[in-house]
């Protein structure tokens, strides 16, 4: 291996690494803000629960008005507490390891936690975007027709039938 080829390796090494740290900062100050949207969600229903009981003497709220937005709140809550979720397996993920239901973290490839020994299930992952790929317009018709014909609804409770044959010559 030359000299170049080995710096090359280098670089990118350090080119990955970089790449990880900046995803990695991105997830945890995402998370980040995502506790701070859940605490002022938690003074907001402390705020609420004060007024609603009556003892403030600056402003009162009806015990009604305020069980309806305090519901809205926990919705509220609960949906950030579900990102939060996500936004932590990605990044465990992103670290080389994967979450346990009990909390403790794994290597990735990983069978069994070490902590409680529950199995973990096989993950994949999806692109989010599918990849564009550019073909000839010949091509392009061809999967066209392929999808159509992919795409029909196959009803499954009638009796299997065998395609027609398509060849000119061979239909009588």
């Amino acid at each position: 291996m030359s000299i170049f080829d080995k710096m090359k390796s280098g670089l990118n090494q350090v080119k990955d690494k970089a790449q990880q740290t900046v995803e990695y900062t991105k997830l945890y100050t995402q998370i980040a803000s995502k506790r701070k949207d859940i605490q002022e969600n938690y003074e907001q229903l402390g705020e609420l629960v004060y007024r609603a009981s009556g003892m403030s003497t600056v402003t009162s709220t009806s015990m009604d008005d305020a069980e309806g937005r305090m519901k809205g709140l926990c919705r509220e809550i609960s949906d950030i507490e579900i990102q939060i979720v996500a936004l932590e397996q990605e990044l465990a993920r992103v670290k080389g390891e994967k979450l346990c239901s009990c909390g403790e973290a794994a290597p990735y490839d990983a069978k069994f936690c070490s902590h409680c020994g529950n199995p973990f299930k096989e993950e994949f992952y999806v692109a989010e975007e599918p990849i564009a790929v550019t073909t000839s317009s010949e091509e392009s018709a061809d999967r066209a027709h392929i999808k159509s014909v992919d795409s029909e609804p196959v009803d499954t409770d009638a009796p299997e039938q065998s395609a027609p044959d398509r060849d000119p010559e061979r239909q009588e």
